[in-house]
């Protein structure tokens, strides 16, 4: 950021505000434009290294969980499972049972 301020400060006023002279003004852009240039690459090799190494994190986790993926359940199963919930639970009591329940607690 700051060496591309630099570089087009020197672009625009380097000859006359500056007080360079040809050598210096040539010197001083190579020089500029090979740091931002350098930089730059290093900005851009760090940020596609990172992606990868997400992308990559991901496809092992992927990869984790299909090969520890089971089966989905059968019907037989399932059908099972909600009849032993059913008898755990206590079926609601009949309409009179409800009423005497009610005239009991008033």
């Amino acid at each position: 950021g700051v060496s591309m301020v630099c570089l087009v400060v020197v672009m625009l006023f380097g000859k006359i505000h500056l007080g360079l002279s040809s050598s210096e003004y040539g010197a001083s852009l190579l020089l500029l434009s090979t740091f931002t240039l350098v930089t730059f690459f290093c900005c851009v090799v760090v940020i596609q290294f990172r992606k990868e190494a997400v992308v990559g994190s991901r496809r092992q986790l992927r990869d984790l969980e299909e090969v520890f993926k089971l089966p989905p359940p059968a019907y037989s199963e399932l059908d099972l499972e909600r009849d032993c919930q059913d008898s755990l639970e206590d079926p609601p009591p009949q309409y009179d049972e409800a009423l005497s329940m009610k005239a009991n607690q008033c």
